[in-house]
């Protein structure tokens, strides 16, 4: 079975010229396995990936690790996604509340935007023609990614965010003008919509970008499309979500340089396995979820969905910790693998 991933892994590559703008996309984000493994791990897991038709690549750039391990796995991780005709994005954020660092260099807490943006350019400046787009923070809208959320009972957490993105572009376009800026990579919860707005109209003249990332986790039994109110980020709620990007681009509040409404990025998804951190699905739902979602997804506009987690974690399910994964430690493919598999040429169109 390897021989023939690496097979297909091969064939696709040549296969696969870059999305046309635009186009909808189908994503994959698995660090561990596209950035901190090993050259052949890592070509196995692209491998995998273009096999359900993945061509966009989500990596996470936490201080602390680019601190600890320099350029060279990221320099490996996006050279070989490009190499595979995959659009490539990094998420450029501080530490959050939970590592080691803590506050750190560039940390959760009152994070300063010059010294942000100068960590961003020099990003942006190393990959200078080889990254699509980078997204500024990780879930700012949660405490434990961007603090403090509220002092004396007035939210302040979206003014903080508003400086770190004003800065944050400046430091991309002029590393490398051609590259895409994102902003949001909210969370589901934490009224992202209303934070994004809220930071939007918090500075003079507004805010601008490439496009909205968003995390729309549905960690409910309810299928996409279908109306649910848990989480007011869900991918349900898609609608909602480009009729508030089109008023905030109507307002000149959030706009892209051209004036346009910023399009739809969904830029981490996934269904926790059953039995794990909110895993209420069975396999059977999850998969039935998954398709419906990255179909509704692709019917709305968004640009692309982008699935987190590759492969799954080895034992016996833990309810609080994460698992979205979708292939076995002994390498068996999930349903909801196969499943994407089987609709790859409807969704990614090869």
């Amino acid at each position: 079975m390897r021989s023939l991933l690496c097979l297909a892994g091969a064939v696709l590559a040549c296969l696969l010229a870059a999305a046309p703008a635009g186009a909808f996309q189908v994503g994959m984000q698995d660090d561990g396995a596209f950035v901190a493994a090993s050259a052949e791990d890592r070509a196995r897991a692209f491998d995998h990936a273009h096999a359900i038709g993945v061509t966009y690549i989500r990596i996470t750039m936490v201080w602390e690790g680019f601190r600890n391990e320099g350029w060279a796995p990221y320099d490996a991780a996006v050279d070989e996604a490009r190499e595979r005709g995959m659009t490539v994005q990094l998420t450029v954020t501080g530490n959050p509340k939970f590592t080691s660092l803590g506050q750190g260099y560039v940390g959760y807490r009152k994070p300063r935007p010059s010294r942000y943006a100068a960590w961003l350019g020099a990003v942006a400046r190393h990959f200078r023609g080889r990254v699509r787009f980078y997204s500024i923070w990780n879930e700012p809208n949660l405490n434990e990614y961007l603090s403090p959320q509220i002092v004396r009972r007035r939210a302040v957490g979206h003014r903080i965010y508003a400086q770190l993105v004003k800065a944050g572009y400046r430091a991309v376009k002029r590393a490398d003008p051609r590259a895409g800026v994102l902003i949001g990579e909210a969370a589901p919860s934490g009224h992202p919509l209303r934070f994004i707005e809220r930071a939007a109209r918090s500075v003079p003249g507004g805010l601008r970008a490439d496009g909205w990332a968003h995390h729309p986790y549905q960690f409910v039994k309810v299928a996409p499309g279908r109306p649910q109110t848990r989480y007011s980020g869900g991918i349900s709620n898609v609608a909602a979500m480009n009729a508030a990007l089109r008023r905030m681009a109507r307002d000149d509040v959030l706009r892209t340089a051209r004036g346009s409404t910023v399009p739809i990025y969904f830029t981490e998804f996934g269904y926790p396995r059953p039995g794990w951190y909110y895993g209420v699905f069975s396999e059977a739902l999850r998969a039935d979820y998954t398709l419906k979602a990255f179909q509704l997804a692709k019917r709305a506009g968004v640009r692309a969905l982008v699935w987190y987690q590759l492969y799954a974690k080895p034992g016996r399910p833990r309810p609080r910790r994460w698992d979205t994964g979708l292939i076995e430690a002994d390498g068996r493919l999930s349903l909801v693998y196969r499943r994407l598999m089987d609709n790859r040429r409807s969704l990614a169109g090869f």
